[in-house]
């Protein structure tokens, strides 16, 4: 990140201890996520509140997160989805001080079992209200219209992870079965990342981001 000519954010996605999160401010990530969204509003609100305090010893953004969102990062738990209360997030806000919050709209991590229906009035009502930008977890599987209304309606960061690793796996797996006898895993896993930034340069396009990086840093 540090030799790259654009400006680049070093986020820690998911962070569930001060332990683990303070380890990655000491790396040098630039940005850290709480996630005490399994956690009672109190003590989500006074967990998020510490982390954040300490994330900024280090000059580092804290998101947070209120709501549950559906599913699981590794696939490995069926959660249900919960959606943010705006009132809740409004409150949440004010309570801890965080640089960006991750709301529950319908969205869930992991491969979607049937289409998404996401909460655009929750989503409106939350951006008029909280004034920091809003996060979109679990962004696998949302179609594309849905995506750009979410933007309109204000959120402002969305996470792809699951199309990523899907079109990773899947890339080496065809390599592989092309090569049965290549021994450098390089060569075999090369594609990888041309499968990946295909993905992202589309986002980035979607999304509306592109051509808007700019040095503050």
């Amino acid at each position: 990140a540090k030799n790259c000519k654009m400006p680049v954010a070093v986020h820690f996605d998911h962070g569930k201890t001060e332990e683990k999160i303070t380890e990655a401010l000491e790396l040098g990530f630039t940005s850290v996520m709480f996630d005490g969204s399994h956690l009672p509003f109190e003590q989500n609100a006074a967990e998020t509140a510490k982390i954040n305090s300490i994330a900024k010893r280090f000059n580092a953004d804290c998101e947070g997160e209120i709501g549950c969102v559906g599913g699981s990062e590794d696939g490995s738990e069926n959660i249900a989805v919960n959606c943010t209360s705006p009132v809740q997030a409004l409150e949440f806000y004010k309570a801890t001080g965080v640089d960006a919050l991750a709301v529950a709209i319908g969205n869930a991590h992991g491969n979607y079992k049937q289409a998404p229906k996401l909460r655009f009035d929750i989503l409106e009502e939350t951006a008029g209200l909280v004034p920091v930008p809003l996060v979109l977890h679990g962004g696998t599987g949302i179609p594309e219209p849905d995506f750009i209304r979410a933007i309109q309606c204000g959120m402002n960061k969305i996470n792809v992870g699951t199309e990523l690793k899907y079109a990773c796996s899947q890339t080496a797996r065809a390599c592989m079965a092309a090569k049965p006898n290549e021994i450098d895993i390089r060569k075999l896993v090369g594609d990888n990342r041309k499968a990946c930034r295909e993905i992202v340069l589309h986002k980035i396009d979607l999304f509306g981001s592109a051509g808007k990086a700019h040095n503050e840093f």
